[in-house]
């Protein structure tokens, strides 16, 4: 009972305490992305475990809206806002499902907003500067312990205001790394870019799980 009290205690302290500068500068990225409307993201991600890569591989995410396409080496996401596809490369499977929000590893302007959900702790850790690019960079702490990610890394670019880096570390050891390599605005974005269609996959099973 004591300790859930402190726990509470300290949860209201940091919710009541943020770190300004950190906040500031997330707002500021949250802003930007908005600002570009519909968006075309190119990134790098690879999974560390135990200290070793597990490889290296390429995605692309197209948003608009609440609509996106997030394309994958095992996987493709297509959400309209009504209907999300999965499509499951390796089972040659498609799951028709309710909407439901993207992986936010992949969705810059969601990993900016995470501090205003009241689940994570902003904290500013310094100013990265490599290679002649100076980065922002921001810890993202949950409040909660039963959360599997114990910690979220954002590398802020300082010219930009765009993440071009954010790392998870899982309470186990384990870190998922995603570089953002390109970020092209466009509002031009059509509406049939978010659409599976089913009946172009050959072989593939539909498996329809959508509730009533």
């Amino acid at each position: 009972m004591i300790f859930s009290l402190i726990g509470i205690l300290s949860n209201l302290f940091v919710l009541f305490n943020p770190d300004t500068k950190a906040i500031t500068i997330l707002d500021k990225t949250q802003s930007q992305y908005k600002k570009m409307g519909g968006m075309e993201i190119f990134f790098d991600y690879e999974q560390i475990e135990k200290g070793k890569s597990t490889g290296q591989n390429k995605g692309q995410l197209l948003s608009k809206d609440h609509k996106y396409r997030l394309i994958l080496k095992d996987f493709e996401i297509y959400n309209n806002s009504k209907t999300q596809y999965t499509y499951l490369k390796r089972n040659k499977e498609v799951q028709i499902t309710n909407p439901e929000e993207s992986d936010n590893k992949y969705q810059p302007s969601q990993l900016a907003a995470i501090h205003k959900a009241g689940t994570h702790q902003a904290k500013y850790i310094k100013l990265n500067k490599t290679k002649g690019k100076n980065n922002h960079v921001i810890e993202l702490i949950p409040l909660s312990k039963d959360e599997t990610i114990s910690k979220i890394t954002l590398f802020i670019s300082e010219k930009s205001n765009l993440i071009e880096k954010a790392e998870w570390l899982e309470s186990g050891g384990s870190k998922t790394i995603v570089v953002f390599t390109k970020t092209v605005a466009s509002k031009l974005i059509d509406d049939a870019a978010f659409e599976l269609n089913t009946n172009a996959l050959k072989g593939v099973h539909i498996e329809d799980l959508r509730e009533e």
